[in-house]
């Protein structure tokens, strides 16, 4: 399984700081959210996509789909990116890949992840 450990100089103190999310209360969520999973002994996947929404000419939201692993299970996040967002990834030495070249890359990304005992996003598509 590709996998990515959190970066150590992003780990919280587990009593000063926790945010809870859940997909069926907030379509998405903060970086905070993120912060506190991989704190608290989560892993990001290798692999990060994203997705850009444009609301008029000049505003753009982008959204990354991130797949955390912990002990057997399998959470997919998606987080609306910000600064903290976007440093969290690079750090974690994760793969971008916007979500228009996802089918350019299934054979390259899922041929990779065949041995994976956990669902890939391939698995809820």
């Amino acid at each position: 399984m590709l996998s990515v450990q959190s970066p150590p100089d992003f780990r919280l103190d587990p009593y000063a700081f926790r945010r809870h999310w859940s997909l069926s209360s907030e379509p998405y969520a903060g970086g905070d959210a993120l912060l506190t999973l991989l704190s608290s002994g989560w892993s990001l996947s290798a692999i990060v996509f994203s997705q850009e929404f444009w609301y008029g000419d000049a505003r753009r939201v982008r959204v990354y789909y991130c797949d955390l692993y912990c002990e057997g299970e399998t959470v997919r996040m998606p987080v609306l990116v910000n600064p903290v967002v976007e440093s969290v990834v690079r750090k974690a030495g994760c793969r971008v890949v916007q979500m228009n070249q996802r089918k350019n890359m299934q054979r390259e990304v899922w041929g990779a992840l065949a041995g994976a005992k956990t669902k890939t996003l391939m698995d809820n598509n």
